[in-house]
C-alpha cells in the first residue's frame, strides 16, 4: 500500500488494478472482477473508482438510471402526483470500499460525491428519487445515516427523493466538497 492522498472518483478504466480489492463481501468484490468493465462498456452501469498511486482499486460505485413502476408497493412521497407510468430514478447499483480503507471514512465521502453527481443529472433528467438496494444490514444502516428511507415490502430497497436531496446540498456550505481534502491511503 502506498501513503499519500486520493484523487477524486473517475471512470473504471481496464488497467485498473482490480484483483487485490476486497470489501469483505465476496459478490461485491467479484462483479468489480469480473464484470464491471464489461458493464461500463456496454452503457449498462458507470462504475467510478478511487485508487492509489498504483492505480489499485480502493472503493468503487456503480450506478446508472433507470425507473420503478407506479403501484401499491412504491413509497408514496415518490409517486405522490405523478401518472401511472413508471417512475424515473438514480439508481445506485454497488457501493463498496476496499477494507485496507474502510476506517477511513471513504465509503461516506464517495456517497457524498455520488449523491452530488445525482443531483447534477437531475437538473437535466427528470429523476424522483434516489434508490438503492443495500446488499444486507450493516449496509443499509449505512444508506440510512444519510437519510434514505426503507422501501415499504423490501427490506433492503431505500431510496431518498430527490428533492430532498437538492433541498439538503442547497442548504449545506458551498465549500463541503466530499474530496477536497486528501484521503491519506
Amino acid at each position: 500500500m502506498t501513503s499519500g492522498p486520493l484523487g477524486k472518483p473517475r471512470p473504471l478504466l481496464k488497467t485498473d488494478l482490480v484483483d487485490q480489492f476486497d470489501c469483505g463481501k465476496v459478490s461485491m468484490n467479484d462483479w468489480l472482477k469480473k464484470h464491471a468493465f464489461q458493464s461500463q462498456s456496454s452503457s449498462h452501469t458507470k462504475t467510478l473508482v478511487v485508487v492509489d498511486e498504483q492505480q489499485r482499486v480502493l472503493a468503487y460505485c456503480a450506478y446508472s438510471v433507470g425507473s420503478v413502476e407506479h403501484e401499491d408497493a412504491t413509497p408514496e412521497r415518490v409517486k405522490k402526483g405523478l401518472a401511472k407510468y413508471p417512475i424515473p430514478i438514480f439508481l445506485i447499483a454497488r457501493l463498496a470500499v476496499d477494507r485496507s480503507m474502510q476506517e477511513r471514512r471513504l465509503g461516506k465521502r464517495f456517497l457524498l460525491f455520488i449523491l452530488k453527481r445525482a443531483a447534477k443529472a437531475a437538473e437535466d433528467i427528470p429523476l424522483i428519487a434516489v434508490v438503492v438496494d443495500a446488499i444486507d444490514d450493516d449496509a443499509k444502516e449505512f444508506y440510512r445515516r444519510f437519510d434514505f428511507t426503507p422501501w415499504p415490502i423490501d427490506g433492503l430497497r431505500l431510496w431518498l427523493l430527490m428533492k430532498d436531496l437538492q433541498a439538503t446540498l442547497r442548504a449545506a456550505a458551498p465549500a463541503e466538497e466530499p474530496f477536497a481534502e486528501p484521503v491519506e491511503t
